[in-house]
C-alpha cells in the first residue's frame, strides 16, 4: 500500500518518535550504529565526514527506529534530511548511494513520498533536484501525484509538473489524473488538471471511461442548478471548446462494442 500505511502515519508506540511531527526528533531517536556519523555529517555538510562514515562501513540506505510494529513508520537517512528540508543532506546522502524511491518496509513510502505526506513542496522540490522524475518509473510518477491527491496537497502537484510530470500519465487502469480528482470529488483539483494542466481528453480506461463521457454521465447524476451540476457543465463546455461532440460514446458502449463486461 505504501506511503505508511496511508492513515497509520504517526508511531502508536508512545516510546517511538513521530514521523509525521512538524520537525523530527534528533537522529539517535531514529538511527544507531555507523549509520548516525553518516547522517550527522551529512546533515553537517561535512563531504569528508560522509565519505569516512561510507568507509567504517556505514548504510546509505539504513533504516529507523528499530520495531517490529507496523504502525511504526520506518525512515531512511535520506527521509529524515527530507524531513529536515535539508538539501544539501539530501545531495550528499544521494551521492553516497542513497535511493530516493527505496522503501524501508513494503508498508513505508519511499524517501520521494515523504515531502507529500509531511505536504511540504518545498523539500520535495529539493529533493528533484537531486533526483529528477527522468529516474522514476512512469506508474512511480502517478502515485506520487497520486500520493498528492490524496493528502490534499496541490502544490506538492505543482511542483511534480514543474519537474517534469506528464499530464497524460495514468496509473494501471489507464486512469488519468483527472479522472482520479474526480473519482475523489475533488472538483477544484479536477478543474485545474483540466483547463490549466491540460489533462488529455483522449484517455480510454481498461472499463470505458473517457473524461468526456465521465462528464457525461455525471451530469445525468446531479439535479441541474446544483453548484456540483453547474460545475460538471462548465467541464463540458471547456471540452466542446477542445472540440469534443457530445453527446460522446458512454464507457457501457464502448465496452459493449469491446465485448467487455
Amino acid at each position: 500500500m505504501g506511503l505508511f500505511e496511508w492513515l497509520g502515519l504517526g508511531s502508536a508506540q508512545a516510546e517511538m518518535p513521530d514521523a509525521r511531527a512538524p520537525r523530527l526528533e534528533s537522529p539517535e531517536r531514529f538511527f544507531e550504529g555507523p549509520s548516525l556519523p553518516l547522517l550527522r555529517a551529512a546533515l553537517a555538510g561535512d563531504e569528508a565526514g560522509v565519505r569516512q562514515a561510507l568507509a567504517q562501513g556505514a548504510n546509505p540506505n539504513a533504516q529507523g527506529p528499530k520495531s517490529n510494529s507496523k504502525a511504526t513508520p520506518q525512515l531512511t537517512l535520506l527521509h529524515y534530511a527530507v524531513g529536515m528540508g535539508n538539501e544539501r543532506a539530501m545531495a550528499l546522502l544521494i551521492q553516497a548511494g542513497a535511493d530516493a524511491m527505496f522503501q524501508p518496509r513494503p508498508d513505508d513510502g519511499p524517501a520521494l513520498s515523504f515531502p507529500i505526506l509531511r505536504k511540504d513542496p518545498r523539500a520535495l522540490e529539493s529533493l528533484l533536484r537531486h533526483w529528477p522524475l527522468s529516474r522514476v518509473p512512469a506508474q512511480e510518477q502517478f502515485n506520487l501525484a497520486d500520493d498528492a491527491l490524496m493528502f490534499g496537497t496541490r502544490t506538492c502537484m505543482e511542483v511534480l509538473f514543474r519537474n517534469g510530470l506528464s499530464p497524460a500519465v495514468t496509473d494501471s487502469l489507464n486512469r488519468d489524473l483527472f479522472i482520479k480528482a474526480l473519482l475523489a470529488e475533488n472538483l477544484d483539483v479536477a478543474e485545474w488538471l483540466l483547463m490549466e494542466v491540460g489533462t488529455p481528453l483522449s484517455t480510454t480506461t481498461t472499463n470505458g471511461l473517457t473524461p468526456p463521457n465521465y462528464v457525461q454521465e455525471e451530469l445525468t447524476r446531479y439535479r441541474p442548478g446544483t453548484p456540483t451540476h453547474t460545475r460538471y457543465l462548465k467541464f463540458k463546455a471547456f471540452m466542446e471548446s477542445k472540440g469534443v461532440k457530445f453527446p460522446v460514446e458512454t464507457s457501457a458502449e464502448w465496452r459493449a462494442r469491446n465485448g467487455k463486461k
